[in-house]
């Protein structure tokens, strides 16, 4: 009595397990996403974004890009570079010329005619002829910035993205610096960092 057989006497089929419900393959699909964007992440920090930045401080402590990232550099940099710096003066170890790196940070502007509403970013370098001087281009990086955000303000937005006039304005703001400093004082100024917003 408690067991019904269908009455044609065939078998009791099971159950049949229809498709998986629809919130259950969104969830599948989203961890699937969240599992690929992770591994994406960890791949673009770790190979693209760790190198840059190394390299970029390395840069702004004056470490030779091919020393940037080793652990024995970091540790004792100061004074190795400054007995390499020595022996370059001196006329042991190579032709090269001796200069020093100093960071002047960022700079944010607004070019001329924007009427405030376009901005600049600039993060400023400057090589120096003598590396001895990078204490006196600390204490006058008032002066220097002050200098090289005038220049930056008087430029409309076609000259800050036109490369002939970037190179000319360069070539302007290292008058300016080495007006400040002295004669040759500055060898070379790069833009680490150029962003117009």
């Amino acid at each position: 009595m408690g067991n019904k057989k269908p009455a044609d006497g065939a078998a009791p089929q099971p159950a049949k397990k229809g498709p998986l419900p629809p919130m259950v393959v969104k969830i599948a699909i989203l961890a699937g996403l969240l599992v690929v964007t992770g591994v994406g992440v960890v791949l673009l920090v770790t190979e693209v974004i760790a190198p840059r930045l190394e390299g970029s401080v390395a840069q702004a402590e004056g470490v030779p890009p091919e020393h940037a990232g080793d652990e024995s550099d970091s540790k004792d940099h100061g004074s190795e570079d400054k007995k390499d710096k020595k022996d370059k003066k001196s006329g042991h170890g190579g032709d090269k010329e001796v200069s020093a790196m100093v960071s002047l940070g960022d700079l944010v502007v607004n070019p001329a005619g924007t009427g405030g509403r376009r901005y600049l970013k600039v993060q400023v370098a400057l090589e120096l002829a003598d590396p001895g001087r990078s204490q006196t281009v600390e204490a006058r990086a008032p002066q220097l910035r002050d200098r090289i955000i005038r220049e930056l303000t008087a430029r409309t937005l076609s000259e800050l993205t036109d490369p002939v006039a970037k190179d000319e304005m360069k070539e302007t703001i290292l008058d300016q610096l080495n007006q400040v400093l002295g004669a040759g004082a500055v060898r070379d100024l790069y833009f680490t960092e150029y962003v117009i917003q």
